[in-house]
């Protein structure tokens, strides 16, 4: 699958589904900011988390630019969902942004992610203090609190994929362990994430769709049309976000 930088995010083409639920063409842009901090990562390359600085500020607080807004996101055609608000504000974002800088070599940053109140977690604070300060005080609460959230939703997916990118950076290796009890054997990325060697088990053709984190269906995943060869743009036009950032972490 293919995303195009577009006003600093990286956004994906509309898939079929998403036509004909929200009835309007459009960029995919909810994960923008998440998926720009990814790439950051990937590419090693700090202008793509200028969006993350811009958007996620307490004073804008925004999951896409407004240049990317539509009088249909939040007013669709009749018969047709909501696409979402653009000031509803998740974790990945903030999470992401943080791995981001301290991967990039910005650790001292990572506090300055500051989530919204209502999605505030006391793990992850824990997790961002340890990442700024090394103190091993900070990583014993991080994994104590991390664990009993874990216990509560290590049955989604996107959940585990946030988990491990925390358990990463911290290099926990009790919670990596645990995560690893949760995720199945075809997701390459949390299985990396989590120390687990998969580089022989890796198809490089068609593994592109098999980290897409959010699917816990593989029978779904076989049949998506996020491996379409036909959506990807010329050479110079697009990130190859997915294959890229699991090479980077194998490469490690």
């Amino acid at each position: 699958m293919y995303y195009r930088k577009l006003y600093k995010i990286l956004v994906a083409p509309q898939e079929e589904w998403q036509w004909g639920a929200f009835g309007y063409e459009t960029w995919c842009k909810w994960d923008g900011i998440a998926r720009s901090e990814t790439a950051a990562i990937a590419y090693k390359d700090p202008c793509l988390l200028s969006a993350s600085w811009d958007l996620l500020q307490p004073s804008v607080r925004r999951r896409w630019p407004i240049e990317l807004d539509s009088p249909l996101d939040m007013n669709p055609p009749p018969g047709k969902k909501k696409y979402g608000n653009v000031r509803r504000m998740t974790r990945d974002p903030y999470i992401m942004g943080v791995c981001a800088e301290y991967f990039i070599g910005n650790p001292k940053f990572t506090t300055l992610y500051k989530m919204p109140f209502h999605i505030r977690r006391p793990h992850i604070e824990a997790w961002k203090k340890y990442l700024a300060t090394k103190k091993r005080s900070w990583k014993w609460i991080y994994e104590k609190l991390a664990f009993l959230s874990l216990l509560i939703s290590s049955n989604k997916i996107f959940v585990l994929h946030l988990a491990a990118w925390m358990a990463y950076a911290a290099d926990s290796d009790k919670m990596k362990k645990e995560i690893r009890k949760h995720v199945p054997e075809w997701n390459f990325m949390i299985l990396a994430l989590c120390g687990v060697y998969i580089r022989d088990n890796v198809d490089y053709i068609n593994y592109r769709s098999k980290i897409r984190y959010q699917w816990t269906d593989e029978t779904k995943m076989e049949d998506s049309e996020w491996c379409n060869e036909s959506w990807y743009l010329p050479e110079g036009e697009q990130y190859y976000l997915d294959k890229d950032i699991l090479e980077w972490v194998l490469n490690r």
